[in-house]
């Protein structure tokens, strides 16, 4: 049984029954998702997801799903239409994660390989393809201990000539910007592979055929790797770079700023929930983001600086954490001094300071820009302060007309054609 604390947790809970409350009308907006979840004890409960988080939860929950919940809200039950005889019913939160334990085929795995997170940090992470008994796929990440601690080379060599089963317990369903959804295992994870004296996993068996498709192996490059592949360019060299040719390419350029972009805000309100830019509209914010229902906000670095190397100068994008670990504050905390029109002292102290960053390319959304921007992913070294700060000189020769163009040659009038006359047979 659930009761009410500060920071109460359900673990494990079935969703035993999922539903959409859409009103009187069934062709009505969903007002609300429930679900009706039953504990390890046998103990059940009401749960409901409300319409301003449907995006964040609706995808990844389905009945008879094991997970477990952490800061829930815990209030009355209703006083009518109770779906199950309790005092207490749930609703989860835009701060509500839980956990997932997920059961299939593994079809795929790779090598634990060193990666670079958005922070900066260097971990481990090994991936691994499961699929149900209808062929449906989710990828899973085990990432640090995990991703060591797995046998990866047992299972691959099990796995040539049987079937892999796999439970997998204490994941989360994550999602990145432009990619499908898929599971990560940390350190709440653990997993059961081929124990036939778990019922769950003889059940899943039985229903395969008997001939098995061989596991494959996923080969992942270290960060190692990755880095000795990333090019390096001169500004001038990477001037020439097409946004659309070289989308998520990643180059290494030296340069030292020389200018904080006029005109622009050094950040932004970002949804909380998914990141993206939110628009204060209603009285309220909301998120500029499709299908993304999230109304809270935190302030987030979007600091656009201009950058040189004597070959030429280029406008380069700190987001969020590359913002902070040059700054050292939180957007949040700055705003307390500074206006988003004012340049703050802690960014203009970037000026003169000299840095080799990991760089790609920003998706050209103004065409008429001359030269593209870049997002910094990485900042590789920090040289400090420099005594002089390179000066390049930008000359742009304006488009020579036609007419110019055929005066110079000295070219001959062209020849008048006309339409032959029309005759009616």
């Amino acid at each position: 049984m659930v009761h009410p604390t500060k920071n109460p947790t359900i673990n494990p809970t079935i969703w035993c029954r999922l539903w959409e409350y859409r009103g009187k009308n069934d062709e009505d907006q969903i007002k609300h998702l429930d679900m009706v979840l039953i504990d390890e004890k046998g103990d059940s409960i009401y749960a409901e997801v409300p319409d301003d988080i449907l995006s964040k939860f609706q995808p990844i929950l389905h009945e008879g799903q094991i997970i477990s919940i952490r800061r829930i809200t815990v209030d009355r039950a209703k006083a009518i239409y109770r779906a199950v005889d309790n005092p207490l019913m749930i609703r989860l939160n835009q701060q509500c994660p839980f956990l997932a334990d997920v059961i299939g085929k593994i079809t795929t795995v790779s090598n634990a390989a060193t990666m670079e997170t958005s922070s900066g940090t260097i971990k481990l992470r090994r991936i691994i393809h499961l699929v149900d008994h209808s062929e449906n796929m989710i990828e899973l990440s085990l990432f640090g201990p995990r991703a060591q601690e797995f046998d990866g080379d047992t299972v691959y060599e099990v796995g040539r000539k049987s079937h892999v089963i796999a439970i997998f317990v204490g994941t989360s369903m994550k999602q990145y910007k432009g990619s499908p959804p898929f599971l990560s295992g940390t350190a709440a994870c653990r997993w059961y592979v081929n124990e036939n004296d778990v019922t769950e996993i003889r059940d899943f068996y039985k229903r395969l055929p008997i001939q098995a498709e061989p596991v494959k192996k996923l080969h992942l490059k270290n960060h190692e790797e990755i880095q000795r592949q990333i090019e390096t360019k001169s500004l001038l060299e990477l001037r020439e770079i097409n946004p659309f040719d070289h989308a998520g390419f990643k180059f290494e350029c030296t340069a030292v700023i020389i200018q904080v972009a006029q005109n622009q805000y050094w950040c932004y309100p970002a949804c909380t929930a998914c990141g993206s830019r939110s628009i204060f509209d209603g009285g309220k914010y909301h998120c500029s983001k499709d299908g993304c229902t999230g109304t809270s906000i935190e302030h987030r670095y979007k600091v656009c600086l201009i950058a040189s190397d004597t070959t030429w100068q280029l406008r380069f994008m700190l987001f969020q954490d590359r913002a902070m670990q040059l700054i050292g504050k939180f957007a949040e905390k700055l705003l307390t001094t500074y206006r988003k029109s004012d340049t703050p002292l802690e960014i203009s102290a970037l000026v003169g300071q000299k840095f080799t960053f990991i760089v790609r390319v920003l998706p050209e959304k103004k065409l008429i820009a001359h030269d593209p921007m870049f997002e910094v992913l990485n900042i590789k070294k920090i040289f400090g302060k420099q005594f002089q700060i390179p000066n390049v000189q930008i000359e742009r020769k304006p488009a020579s007309s036609t007419t110019a163009t055929s005066e110079e040659h000295n070219l001959p009038p062209l020849v008048p054609i006309c339409p032959k006359p029309w005759e009616n047979k």
